[in-house]
């Protein structure tokens, strides 16, 4: 928020979601309460009277991303007013713009929430989720993806695609909220669905 002379609800939304910190978070929520069912047996006990597997476990993500949802939203809200509340040069901006960006970042987090939810049902146990989540939410894989990149640039001389276009996290940071254009948003949205169904 330092880095800004006028402060306005898209820069919000950009510090608030755009941020590894809240980020992580939100991944531990995820992994911790989507390893809680495991650990409880509730799971065992209700997959053996339902014959479809995916039902439940589908059922498990929407709830958590429903208490993601209630965490984000009340951050952001906190967040937004003590904005108002505490920093001069505040100003809320455009209203269309700002719930432009939180809808794109909101988007992300179900995105990211998805992903979460993946690898821990994936590893069956938190520590597999904590740590595949953090490996994504710290930018650990990004760096792999970054070196990925500069081994395609040596071999092809003016790639048009690079492998950190197919990372979901390459594409969330790639996103900037300021400037965004119908195209970006488009590709922001389709990439996000693809991730989520995947």
């Amino acid at each position: 928020l330092l880095g800004y002379t006028v402060l306005n609800g898209v820069h919000t939304v950009a510090t608030f979601l755009q941020n590894s910190n809240v980020l992580i978070i939100l991944a531990i929520f995820v992994v911790m309460f989507t390893n809680a069912e495991h650990k409880c047996g509730f799971d065992k006990n209700i997959i053996g009277i339902t014959k479809h597997k995916w039902k439940q476990t589908l059922a498990r993500w929407i709830s958590a991303v429903i208490g993601m949802t209630c965490i984000i939203a009340l951050g952001y809200a906190t967040m937004l007013g003590l904005s108002a509340l505490f920093i001069n040069n505040f100003a809320f901006g455009s209203v269309a713009a700002m719930f432009k960006a939180f809808g794109l970042m909101y988007l992300s987090a179900v995105t990211f929430s998805a992903i979460f939810f993946f690898f821990t049902t994936l590893f069956n146990n938190s520590v597999g989720g904590v740590v595949a989540s953090l490996i994504i939410s710290l930018g650990i894989l990004n760096l792999f993806e970054m070196l990925m990149d500069l081994l395609v640039k040596k071999v092809v001389s003016d790639p048009k695609v690079l492998p950190s276009d197919f990372f979901y996290d390459s594409v969330f940071i790639k996103l900037d909220l300021e400037s965004l254009t119908t195209k970006a948003v488009m590709i922001f949205v389709a990439t996000s669905v693809i991730y989520i169904a995947v």
